[in-house]
């Protein structure tokens, strides 16, 4: 198979699994659809904007369109829930008796754990615990003692509050995992073409406070504790893989690059017997519908 043939195969492929049709392809990365019956028979190739374009759309990395065969992919079912429904495995709730003796530990803990009942309940309200949250974490962590188990949750909770101020652009690009929801989802798709105006609002306010404030030298430092610590280590490791996985690193990349990093320091972890990666691994193809024996 030449590379042209396996570029047409994959788009196809792609297309067919999430269950679109080539107008809707067409639609999503702002192309004719009858360029994209072009792209899927070989008889034209895209061009390297509209293959990052793709890319994109199926949540890939253009190495993965370009060269990886999807001719075996059978179809993907997004569910939705899986994240939050799996909280505590990909980013888990960390205590001790010993921080919970400190009452300022014992309450950001509350909160973080009320915040995640209310997003495996599809409610994202739980997000306005954030300053008090992240108040009483600074404060536990005066205590030299459990510096460790507030570092660990902290991250957690920073990686969470991240992911959650890209939303409004994930729902701009609307992805193909993004318009199966809505096709399947009734209430997904009310939700969304109802979106609640504030939402985007505060969205934008914390990724603002995010990047003013010392977010990334904090989150360095955080991780470098946990790396040294005998108990959370492999957290440590985890959590660094974690930031290009979910493209939250702060740098000057290409998405493509922070997804490929992210991807690769996985399956490394995976391959030493990590188990937070193993779980992390699990959910994505939970997410996705995937099965091991799809590609």
């Amino acid at each position: 198979m030449t590379d042209t043939e396996r570029l047409a195969n994959n788009i196809r492929k792609l297309r067919l699994a999430f269950g679109e049709t080539q107008k809707e392809l067409g639609d999503a990365i702002h192309i004719k659809d009858n360029m994209i019956s072009y792209f899927e028979t070989g008889e034209r190739k895209p061009s390297h904007d509209t293959i990052i374009a793709i890319a994109k759309h199926y949540g890939i990395t253009v190495e993965e369109l370009l060269y990886q065969d999807f001719s075996d992919l059978k179809g993907i079912t997004v569910d939705r829930f899986a994240l939050w429904r799996n909280l505590d495995s990909v980013l888990p709730l960390i205590c001790s008796e010993e921080a919970l003796q400190n009452d300022s530990f014992r309450r950001a803990h509350q909160y973080h754990a009320e915040m995640y009942e209310l997003l495996k309940r599809d409610d994202y309200s739980g997000f306005y615990y954030y300053d008090k949250c992240i108040n009483q974490y600074q404060e536990a962590g005066d205590d030299e003692s459990i510096q460790e188990e507030v570092a660990a949750n902290l991250i957690a909770f920073l990686y969470l509050v991240r992911y959650w101020t890209y939303c409004p652009e994930i729902i701009k690009v609307a992805p193909a995992a993004l318009r199966q929801t809505i096709k399947r989802d009734e209430r997904a798709r009310i939700t969304l073409e109802n979106t609640d105006p504030s939402f985007e609002k505060d969205a934008k306010e914390a990724k603002k406070e995010l990047d003013e404030s010392s977010y990334d030298e904090g989150i360095k430092e955080m991780q470098n504790l946990l790396k040294h610590s005998s108990k959370y280590s492999e957290l440590g490791d985890y959590y660094l893989a974690l930031q290009y996985a979910w493209n939250i690193v702060e740098n000057e990349l290409p998405l493509e690059f922070n997804l490929r990093v992210g991807a690769e320091m996985m399956s490394t972890l995976i391959s030493v017997g990590n188990p937070y990666a193993a779980r992390f691994m699990q959910v994505q193809l939970e997410m996705s519908g995937v099965e091991l024996n799809n590609l």
